[in-house]
């Protein structure tokens, strides 16, 4: 017992020495804490969110993304409960929404992609708590914009990644990419016809074919090598398509699907992927998102 003593003892003078010593050159003690979270999220703002063609999908995304915030809320409200609340607390956390653009369809106004970016404002939680309510009032604007639009060609999500999706991934973060999307990428008939193959998915083409895994062909690469960045993907509200009478949904679609999106992003380094069917319980659904953004 007396040897436990000393030997608490001595770990503990030598604790203090430590510190005492990084306290008199001006260093305090590094503290581990968890690495910053960039959650984005990628909307398909395609026909899926067609109100003739899938009724209360719009209300739907917005449940969802309502989520999504109130997830990076909590992340951010934790790191400032931990924290001595002053007017100099900042947090490490970032949330940003895109919206890949369709071909021939007017992109969305510049006043409101503006707004779908919560970022550190050094200012504490009111200003947080500002970005938090203008971010809800952009997406429903957005959703708006689309909706008055009614024009759909296919959300060009191949040239999303292509162009901007390294300057979203950043550096000593933990990227969390969440796509809200049917699965498919593809575009109206006219406009496949002028892009070059690899750019859009021929899932029709493989449904019906036994070895479909034979002939089929990668998305072409963007020449991106995000291994380094910590990313991960997340794809929700995947929805089936089905034959002419609509009775009849084609689950082989499933699998190709995400063979597509697999191989693909795993060639650009993005080795962590998950998918998820449309129609999952909202609770469950928020769980396993939350499961995914937490480090």
């Amino acid at each position: 017992m007396m040897i436990k003593t000393k030997i608490f003892v001595f770990a503990c003078i030598t604790l203090f020495i430590f510190l005492h010593v990084n306290k008199a050159n001006g260093q305090e003690p590094e503290l581990s804490s968890p690495k910053a979270v960039h959650i984005i999220v990628i909307l398909d703002t395609s026909d899926r969110i067609s109100e003739d063609k899938n009724p209360g999908q719009v209300e739907r995304d917005k449940e969802i993304v309502n989520s999504i915030v109130g997830i990076f809320e909590e992340l951010v409200v934790n790191h400032f409960r931990n924290l001595q609340m002053d007017d100099r607390v900042e947090h490490p956390h970032r949330l940003t929404f895109v919206v890949p653009e369709q071909p021939t369809v007017p992109s969305i106004p510049g006043h409101i992609t503006r707004e779908l970016t919560i970022k550190d404002s050094g200012g504490g939680m009111d200003p947080f708590i500002d970005q938090m309510r203008t971010l809800r009032e952009a997406v429903g604007e957005l959703y708006a914009f689309v909706a008055d639009q009614n024009r759909f060609t296919g959300a060009d999500i191949w040239k999303w990644f292509d162009d901007h999706a390294r300057h979203y991934l950043f550096d000593g973060f933990h990227n969390c990419i969440i796509c809200l999307s049917d699965g498919y990428l593809n575009f109206n008939s006219d406009i496949e016809a002028l892009r070059l193959p690899g750019t859009y998915m021929q899932v029709g083409q493989l449904r019906d074919r036994q070895n479909w895994e034979r002939e089929f062909q990668s998305l072409s690469p963007i020449g991106e090598d995000f291994g380094a960045k910590s990313a991960k993907f997340l794809m929700i509200e995947i929805a089936l398509r089905r034959n002419d009478n609509d009775t009849v949904e084609y689950t082989k679609d499933f699998d190709i699907i995400k063979k597509y999106w697999e191989t693909w992003l795993n060639a650009m380094g993005i080795m962590e992927t998950k998918f998820i069917k449309k129609g999952l319980n909202t609770d469950i659904l928020e769980t396993t998102i939350k499961s995914f953004i937490t480090p």
